[in-house]
This record gives structure tokens, C-alpha cells and sequence, in this order.
């Protein structure tokens, strides 16, 4: 079932180590790079539940809280927290998944400090990406490596477009 539902932009190798690799969605600030993950139970974040050393919290886990169908149960799947990290943490917003931030959400304040954060996470990606680029798991090396080919030029654009609009706006 799994290997025949994968959403886009998402790739598995061996379903014994379920290793996953994720593309970041377009229009969010993980866009045009690459997420790998080892499921597993399980430093600084780069969003609520999305840690620089690889942990995810999502409630489906237990790493979060959550109630009914937002926890693991007995008709709970992988697929289902495959897709909860793309479409629940890799969002345009990362910022307003923070407890108590929706609030914010149509504000002044909030788009600025949404803004301001994805401009941290950003600046975080960059060296992440360099790192995996330098040394890809021999398990997603190849797809890694096409991926960068195809959306490398794409991602040193919008970056360089960040930057440049960065520095007009302060």
C-alpha cells in the first residue's frame, strides 16, 4: 500500500529500514531541497516539529500532542506520517504552526514574523543542503544528485532573489 500511494515529490527505498526521502513543496521555504528521514521512534528546530538533527514530533507519533485520529492507533500507517511531514510541517508557513502562533495568522505581526522566519530557516538549509550535496546517503545518492541537477539553478535563484530582497528591506 505504501509504495503505491506515496504522494509526489516523495521517494522510499527499503521498506525493512523505511527510509524516506521528501522534496520540499513549492511556495514554502523548504522548497527545492531534500529531506531524508529514517523512521524511528525517537539541537535547534527548523519549525515546531522539524529538528535540525533529524527528530520530527508529530502527534500521530506521540511526540506531540494530539487527540482521536491525530494519534497512532490500530488503523494508523506510515503513509500516514509520510504525508503528515510533508503537508503538515514542510508548510508555506512554518511559523504559524507554533503553539498559540495561528492566532496570528492575518496579522501585521504575523506576516511579519512569519516572514522572519522562514528567512531563519532558509539560512539554516542552506548549510543542510551543502552537507547532504557533499556527502548523499549511498540509499538516495543518485536520486539526490538528479534532483539538484534538475532544481539546483532553480534554488540558487530564489535564494539569491531572498537575499537581494532581504537587504532592500532593511
Amino acid at each position: 500500500m505504501l509504495k503505491s500511494s506515496l504522494p509526489p515529490g516523495v521517494w522510499e527505498d527499503r521498506m525493512d529500514l523505511l527510509s524516506v526521502m521528501i522534496e520540499g513543496p513549492e511556495k514554502t521555504p523548504y522548497e527545492d531541497d531534500i529531506f531524508l528521514f529514517d523512521l524511528r521512534y525517537c539541537s535547534d528546530r527548523l519549525n515546531r516539529s522539524l529538528c535540525e538533527d533529524g527528530k520530527v514530533c508529530v502527534s500521530l507519533l506521540g511526540t506531540l500532542s494530539g487527540g482521536g485520529t491525530e494519534t497512532w492507533g490500530a488503523n494508523s500507517t506510515i503513509l500516514q506520517v509520510i504525508v503528515s511531514i510533508q503537508g503538515l510541517i514542510l508548510v508555506d508557513e512554518p511559523y504559524l504552526n507554533e503553539v498559540g502562533h495561528e492566532k496570528q495568522k492575518d496579522t501585521q505581526h504575523g506576516k511579519e514574523t512569519s516572514r522572519m522566519y522562514n528567512e531563519r530557516v532558509i539560512i539554516k538549509l542552506i548549510p543542510a543542503t551543502k552537507k547532504l550535496l557533499q556527502n548523499p546517503p549511498e540509499v538516495f545518492d543518485k536520486e539526490i544528485l538528479n534532483h539538484f541537477k534538475k532544481r539546483g539553478l532553480k534554488m540558487y535563484e530564489r535564494i539569491e532573489n531572498w537575499m537581494e530582497y532581504s537587504i532592500d528591506s532593511n
